[in-house]
Formats: structure tokens, sequence, C-alpha cells
């Protein structure tokens, strides 16, 4: 027999893109650093689409090659043949809420998902974020309800993390967040020492005095310069002027 004709077409959909910074063993966020929300939307319809009050939905990692976009076109047998599993010995690759339940045509929430391995092992070094259907009772007739994806991303281990800067700082964050303070570096070390261990620490220094701010980090550099004094070489009076225009 042949197959029914697909009269309509609908889509799940991520509500909003993906947080840009993704880490393994840290919640998904989308890109205003709220939990994942899915919903499903009409994309195509020529004909009425019967969907139950509910539909139970996957979260699955496909990976970085698989072709996205507003335009782009794809069959559910394409869509599975590109899902990645994790490595082998290793946890799942994704975990948390992988399983959610659209209702009554809300979108679902996605309140914990993290991954357990970073991209860097597949050949694209990105992947990608899917949602398929998995209950064909949840839907009647000759209709198809598309796959969601996300944009590709890459998924760095969690480690990394723990030395990123901040863009923009909090006040909580310690001053090695900022750019140009290496953690436990030298700039780290004497600030500590003087008690400023926070960005508002710094800032309400910079405010209250910056003559003492300038000497905590002067001083310090002044010093690393004279440890380095057996180690200087002469310089003649044309090389000295030469680099004094520079």
């Amino acid at each position: 027999m042949e197959p029914s004709p697909i009269i309509g077409l609908m889509q799940l959909s991520f509500t909003k893109p993906l947080s840009l910074s993704i880490y393994t063993k840290a919640s998904i966020k989308d890109r205003d650093n709220n939990t994942l929300q899915i919903q499903l939307v009409p994309h195509e319809s020529s004909g009425p689409i019967n969907i139950m009050p509910h539909l139970e939905v996957e979260i699955v990692v496909l990976d970085g090659d698989f072709p996205g976009g507003v335009d782009a076109d794809w069959t559910s047998e394409d869509f599975e043949s590109h899902i990645v599993k994790e490595r082998k010995g290793k946890r799942p690759l994704l975990v948390g809420d992988c399983k959610v339940t659209i209702l009554q045509g809300s979108p679902a929430s996605v309140h914990k998902l993290e991954f357990t391995d970073n991209s860097s092992w597949v050949r694209s070094r990105h992947f990608r974020l899917g949602a398929r259907v998995i209950s064909p009772e949840s839907y009647q007739g000759p209709i198809r309800i598309k796959e969601a994806i996300t944009d590709r991303f890459t998924v760095l281990d969690h480690r990394g993390e723990l030395n990123k800067k901040h863009h923009p700082p909090s006040l909580d964050d310690r001053v090695w967040r900022l750019k140009n303070i290496g953690k436990n570096g030298i700039f780290d070390k004497r600030l500590a020492d003087a008690g400023i261990r926070t960005v508002q620490d710094l800032l309400k220094l910079s405010m209250l005095d910056m003559q003492r701010l300038r000497q905590l980090i002067v001083e310090r550099l002044v010093h690393e310069a004279y440890s380095n004094w057996d180690k200087l070489e002469k310089v003649d009076e044309t090389s000295l002027a030469n680099a004094i225009a520079l």
C-alpha cells in the first residue's frame, strides 16, 4: 500500500537560542540565562491537524555537522542518523530532563540538562541539541511533527569554567575574573595580601584611595624587576636612545 500523503506539518522549536558558553557538569541555559523551553509551532498545513492534549518529547545530542537553519529540511531518518551517543565506557552524554511533556500547547521547561563530556572528540568538534516526539499516539492522522534543532555549539570541560573570565564581572567575583589578572598571579596575590579579594573591594579602593591602589600594583612590579637585577645586560647609549624613541 502507498503511504498516506502528509497533509499537515507542525514543528518543535526551542523558544530561544542557547547560551554561548556551555560546559560539562553545568546546567544548559538559554542566551538570557533562563531555563530552556520547547514549544510546538505550526510549520505548514494544508488540512486539519488533530494534536492530543500532551506530547512526550525527547532531547538528544546531534553532531554539529547536521544541517540546520530556517530553510533546512530533513527527514526523521536524517535526524536519527546524526544522533551522537556517549563514548565507549562513558556515562550517557546528556543527563537530566532528557524527556519532557508539552501540555495543552504550552512550552515545556527543561529545568536541568547537562553534558557529561566535551565536544572535542567528534569530527566537527561541535554539537547541536535536538528534540523529537517519542509518543506516536500523541497525534493522529497523516501529519508530521518536525524535530527541533539548535545552532551548533562547542562544549568545553568544566575545569575551564573554574578559570573563566566574566564579562561583565559581578561585584562578588574574585578579582582574577577580571581581564589581565591571572588566578594566583602577581596582581591577584598582591591585592589579596592587602585585603582586596573581590571586584567590589577593588572598586571601593579605586574610589577611596587610587594612589594606594597604584602603589599596590606598581611596587610589586618594581620588586619583580629588581629580582632580575643579576640578569641585566649592559646597553650602550645609542641603543637606549633608540629604545626610548620607540
